[in-house]
């Protein structure tokens, strides 16, 4: 005959936890998949990180935007390597202390919620951060905090 657990066993429950634990590691680890990550953080608002990258829409037009970004990255004493900026979009890049390249990128949204339009009806912009190749979740919140900051 053999032995039966109750649901609620000591031995059951580690069990389950040991194989949540070991699928959750395996997905983490494995190369090309997907992580995404959408919530409300302390002053970031909604956001969405996915393969290294956070994007999130700011209320503002690109301009301020785009000026924001620039403040941002002084305020955080980033080095900036390059700044450009036309009606549509623009791209600000940085250097960190530790030598990571930051970049973000700014695209103005249509009025409808779509990309391009007419600039000068926009008032909000989507907003990319990415932090060397495989991105820094927690550095492109404090990134995204400060250009809002500055909105």
């Amino acid at each position: 005959m053999r032995p039966t657990l109750s649901p609620a066993s000591p031995v059951r429950l580690g069990m389950c936890s040991a194989i949540l634990g070991l699928s959750a590691l395996t997905l983490v680890s494995l190369p090309g998949c997907v992580a995404l990550v959408a919530g409300a953080v302390a002053g970031a608002g909604a956001y969405a990180y996915a393969e290294g990258k956070l994007e999130s829409t700011l209320s503002a037009p690109l301009d301020r935007s785009y000026a924001a970004a620039r403040r941002a990255i002084s305020d955080l004493e980033f080095t900036e390597t390059s700044a450009k900026k036309d009606a549509l979009e623009a791209i600000v890049e940085a250097k960190t202390a530790g030598n990571d390249t930051v970049t973000i990128t700014l695209k103005a949204l249509a009025v409808g919620g779509g990309e391009g339009g007419d600039p000068s009806k926009s008032t909000t912009t989507k907003c990319s951060i990415r932090i060397g190749t495989f991105g820094d979740e927690k550095k492109s919140i404090t990134i995204l905090d400060a250009i809002k900051s500055h909105l």
